[in-house]
């Protein structure tokens, strides 16, 4: 919800600030980027394989540090960043990596549920540091 609101100081303001979105989407991207490099030498140099579960959880584990991101950087609703935050990456995951036509299964939209609800924990963590 975009909307004007009084913020601590109270000066009108939006609600939802889409430069601090932007900073947790590029924040994840950048995470999963590091986490794949690393797995990738892991998995050369040796003879051990990554599974689908360690993959999922490893992306998840992306968007919630960039999801803390979104948190840290906005001024209120955290937890609305953290979710569009998970919600572009995850759109961006399915557009990137998905077969079929996104939002027809069962399994798209709850792997979509958990994602953002992992990304509005991230969100919360995130608005919650940034007040210490």
């Amino acid at each position: 919800m975009i909307g004007m609101t009084r913020n601590a100081n109270g000066t009108k303001g939006f609600a939802l600030q889409p430069i601090a979105v932007l900073q947790g989407f590029i924040a994840s991207q950048f995470f999963l980027l590091l986490i794949s490099v690393v797995l990738a030498f892991a998995v050369y140099f040796s003879p051990w394989k990554a599974s689908p579960k360690l993959l999922h959880v490893l992306a998840h584990a992306a968007v919630f540090a960039g999801a803390v991101w979104a948190g840290l950087r906005c001024q209120m609703k955290a937890w609305l960043h953290g979710i569009l935050v998970g919600v572009l990456a995850f759109v961006v995951f399915s557009v990137v990596g998905y077969g079929g036509v996104p939002l027809s299964t069962w399994l798209w939209w709850r792997r979509f549920l958990k994602m953002g609800f992992v990304a509005m924990l991230g969100g919360i963590l995130g608005g919650l540091s940034r007040g210490s």
